[in-house]
């Protein structure tokens, strides 16, 4: 019989597991003594130019409120400094679409889903913070979701994926290494390694969102560039990860929601040749009433669309995975307000423009959310929707025809912003 040092493959084999069950030793020991544990608020990717809290105390009525520099951004909203005992407490995280875009949060789900738990179930104490900033991507929500772990927060519902390429940033991380990071990042070894190295240099964004649209002639920054989109599809699950990572590591419950798309009636907003060919390739087999294939062009329209300024189907992929691994709930806004279109396919029937809900759709968003937690609260009472209907319709008519005017304007203002035509400063590249 050949012995062991005869056979050169046996070698090589016994030395890999031997290493192999080194290195998971000293995993192992790592996990047990809390060694190489990684932190969820640090972004791997970016960095950003000083902080400020979004909630300040108002000395007058002993609420935190939005901090007023903040405003730009965000609409205030207002909640108790001293949670009562029975209080079920919500924020809700996101960009424009949760901000009620573009009218405000007096329409917007969260008002909503306000109105319609206090209807529900008069017996218990309610509160729905509304986080929405305009321009903001997933990467911004991570400190808005760190801060808000400090006010008592029984639920997350965050709605994310719309802006992630509105600002311009680089990537340190090569595309070739992405997904050796992805797999090594749940390592233990691979953090306490980390941790030992010289940080490497990350891009420094600004304090609030820097949207490329924001800047007159900002549609000429969008180019064919495959490498970099992949890094923000890259960071973007990273995000993802991190925003539940936070949350569940601190015992709070975070659903998640798919966030719409305009197929059917929303052109690619810049295209050098296969976007606007499958746009039109869609509008044609509509009108066929080919309905299958039309809306698979328009997919490829939105995928190819080199201005995403709509979540991309590969991401809204990367998000039911992420949610199905992790155990957070995800609900489909985008299947559930498109069976408020023909065929399905989502267009101008509930979207006002190319991602924004009407004031129904935001109300559609929150009976889908009314009845997630009544897995919670219990079965909601039968005679529910006549009252919420009621109070619905009180709500609308106290807001007055300047609010709906404001609304307007500012449709037509980011009509004009996501063709790169604002008001702003000229883009220089």
């Amino acid at each position: 019989m050949a012995r062991l040092q005869d056979r050169p493959w046996q070698r090589r084999f016994v030395g890999l597991a031997i290493g192999f069950l080194i290195l998971l030793a000293i995993e192992g020991f790592c996990r047990l003594s809390g060694l190489g544990k990684s932190d969820p608020r640090n972004d791997p990717f970016v960095s950003f130019a000083g902080s400020s809290k979004l909630f300040t105390t108002d000395p007058l009525t002993n609420e935190y409120v939005t901090a007023s520099e903040r405003l730009k951004f965000f609409v205030e909203d207002r909640f108790p400094r001293n949670k009562g005992q029975d209080t079920y407490r919500i924020f809700c995280l996101g960009g424009s679409t949760v901000q009620g875009r573009p009218y405000s949060i007096e329409t917007s789900f969260s008002t909503w889903l306000q109105l319609s738990l206090e209807t529900a179930y008069p017996d218990r104490q309610f509160e729905v913070i509304n986080c929405g900033g305009v321009s903001y991507a997933s990467y911004r929500l991570i400190p808005i979701l760190t801060e808000c772990l400090d006010y008592e927060p029984d639920l997350f519902i965050v709605c994310t994926g719309q802006n992630e390429f509105l600002e311009a940033r680089t990537y340190e991380t090569e595309k070739r290494w992405q997904r050796a990071h992805a797999i090594a990042s749940h390592s233990r070894i691979y953090h306490l390694f980390q941790s030992l190295k010289r940080p490497a240099p990350k891009i420094e964004l600004k304090q609030e969102a820097d949207a490329l649209l924001d800047y007159r002639g900002g549609l000429r920054a969008f180019t064919r560039n495959e490498p970099w989109k992949q890094q923000v599809q890259a960071h973007y699950r990273s995000n993802l990860e991190r925003l539940i990572a936070l949350s569940q590591s601190a015992k709070v419950p975070i659903t998640f929601l798919q966030p719409p798309v305009n197929l059917k009636d929303c052109p690619p907003f810049k295209s050098d040749g296969p976007a606007a060919k499958h746009y039109q390739e869609g509008q044609e087999r509509l009108s066929r009433a080919d309905f299958r294939q039309a809306e698979a062009h328009f997919w490829r329209a939105l995928e190819e669309d080199l201005c995403p300024l709509r979540l991309l189907p590969s991401m809204a992929d990367d998000l039911i995975r992420i949610c199905r691994q992790t155990n957070a709930p995800c609900l489909d806004l985008h299947e559930l307000l498109g069976k408020e279109c023909p065929q399905g396919i989502l267009g101008d029937e509930i979207l006002v423009d190319h991602v924004h809900p009407s004031i129904r759709g935001h109300q559609l968003i929150a009976t889908a959310l009314l009845e997630h937690l009544s897995e919670i609260f219990g079965p909601i009472p039968q005679r529910h929707a006549a009252t919420r209907a009621e109070i619905y319709q009180t709500h609308l008519d106290s807001l007055d025809a300047l609010y709906y005017a404001h609304g307007q304007q500012r449709l037509r203002n980011l009509h004009l912003w996501t063709k790169g035509q604002t008001d702003g400063p000229a883009y220089k590249k």
